[in-house]
């Protein structure tokens, strides 16, 4: 079985004293799907834009297969 084909270890992103993404470990199967949710103002935009490469992770790593 292969690994994810999104892959997010230990991801960190802040702006300036306001630490948005905090440990963030998350893998996605090729095939997969993932829908992220929550309130406003709790980081999903900026995971994504992290993500699509907008946004350096100030720490971890991302990789997409």
């Amino acid at each position: 079985m292969a690994g994810p084909a999104i892959n997010l270890e230990n991801v960190s992103k802040s702006f300036a004293d306001n630490k948005v993404l905090r440990g963030i470990d998350l893998g996605v199967p090729a095939g997969g799907s993932l829908v992220v949710i929550g309130p406003s103002g709790t980081g999903k935009t900026v995971l994504l834009k992290t993500l699509v490469g907008v946004h350096a992770p100030d720490g971890g790593r991302i990789t997409i297969d």
